[in-house]
């Protein structure tokens, strides 16, 4: 397998690299991999969700702005309008998933992950993940690790009412 890095136009986005991004992820434990394993499918899905609705959001807004794009839009109607609809439908069955208690991968299984193995968000844990020891250690990881946050079980736990509010309105259909 090669170490070098897809090429720009492969359709994929990328932040500019940093420090901070740059994380060897040799010595995470397992309870930490599989955290992160649930983080990224939660990240991935929140993005598609938000994609969605900011594609719909965008058609629509300029067509409320530019009168040739609703007409452009309206001489092609059935087609936006199965675009349209195609958009709003996905945004939400993702964001679904997400919620949904019935599915593998959603955020109580994040937020149980998380309580079950605090101390992976220790800053010792942290400094383990960021710092390969089989190299130097680098300038800025003593500063990083000293700035960061590590949040108490308490804070986790303050989240669970709110998430079985969300699960039992959704389950009526109410949506509020």
């Amino acid at each position: 397998m090669s170490a070098v890095p897809p090429l720009a136009g492969d359709g994929q986005k990328r932040a500019a690299p940093d420090h901070h991004a740059i994380r060897p992820l040799v010595r995470m434990t397992f309870e930490e991999q599989q955290f992160s394993d649930e983080l990224d499918v939660f990240q991935r899905e929140c993005e598609a969700s938000s994609q969605h609705l900011y594609a719909y959001l965008a058609i629509c807004a300029l067509a409320k702005r530019r009168i040739r794009v609703l007409r452009a839009l309206a001489r092609d109607g059935l087609f936006w309008s199965t675009v349209l609809g195609a958009l709003q439908a996905s945004a939400i069955l993702t964001l679904g998933r997400v919620f949904d208690q019935d599915t593998p991968h959603n955020v109580d299984v994040l937020l149980r992950l998380a309580r079950q193995t605090p101390t992976m968000f220790s800053r010792p844990a942290l400094e383990r993940r960021r710092h390969d020891s089989n190299q130097p250690r680098p300038s800025w990881l003593n500063d990083f690790v000293a700035r960061a946050h590590e949040p108490q079980l308490k804070t986790s736990a303050a989240f669970a009412p709110m998430l079985r509010i969300c699960d039992e309105s959704t389950k009526r259909g109410t949506g509020s």
